[in-house]
């Protein structure tokens, strides 16, 4: 029996390069394909970062610290509030909470214009807005902000307990942030120095018999100090 013809060395030889040759080629075709479905996967989420972190909507400001250097210490503060308490004493409370307030408004004042004259306008409702806008929530009473204002050196009157029964109205020389005069931010320390309130001035009040700035038909006669502690 006639046995087949052995295929030469050279004719085995191509056959096994271009087989090569060609899985090659596919093995190339399957890692494209592969890292075109790869990209088109979603990505594996991955921890924030606060980097990663935008603000959306309401843009938080940049707070100013209490701790400015302009701003009086924890111990001129209270030498501040002595000097408040002893020509307006209904304005000061000597606690914790007060002292807080007080410093915030001392902080706020510290950011508002100044007029020549005190002024009705709404200062109050400014520096309400002031405050929320530097996320200070826990509000302003009347007392730390009125003493505030007295302790910066600001132009004031009206502050006495009595004067709105005068007609005399409340009134500061301020006026919202980048308006008016720059901001004396060391008034309070002429005040220190002098040991008084230095930014008072007088203001005219009604004439005798004058109608009351609340009820265009109400009298008032000023009563003089009653001792209340007398026939206790």
């Amino acid at each position: 029996m006639d046995m087949p013809p052995l295929p030469d060395e050279e004719s085995v030889l191509t056959k096994q390069t271009d087989r090569l040759a060609t899985l090659e080629f596919e093995n190339a075709q399957l890692k494209m394909r592969i890292a075109a479905l790869e990209a088109r996967l979603p990505q594996p989420e991955k921890p924030l970062a606060m980097a990663d972190l935008k603000v959306v909507g309401y843009q938080r400001p940049t707070l100013s610290l209490p701790e400015a250097d302009w701003m009086p210490s924890q111990d001129e503060l209270k030498s501040l509030a002595r000097i408040v308490h002893k020509t307006y004493p209904d304005l000061v409370d000597f606690n914790q909470d007060w002292l807080r307030q007080f410093r915030i408004g001392m902080l706020a004042l510290g950011h508002f214009g100044r007029t020549p004259e005190p002024n009705r306008k709404s200062w109050g409702v400014w520096i309400g807005e002031w405050l929320t806008d530097h996320r200070h929530f826990d509000g302003l009473g009347r007392g730390p902000l009125m003493s505030a204002i007295a302790a910066s050196g600001i132009c004031f009157t009206g502050f006495a307990e009595n004067d709105p029964l005068r007609g005399v109205l409340p009134a500061a020389a301020i006026s919202r942030p980048n308006t008016g005069s720059p901001p004396d931010r060391s008034g309070w320390k002429r005040v220190l120095a002098e040991n008084r309130l230095v930014g008072e001035v007088g203001t005219a009040s009604p004439a005798p018999g004058q109608s009351r700035w609340d009820n265009p038909r109400a009298h008032v006669e000023l009563l003089p100090e009653i001792d209340r502690l007398k026939g206790l």
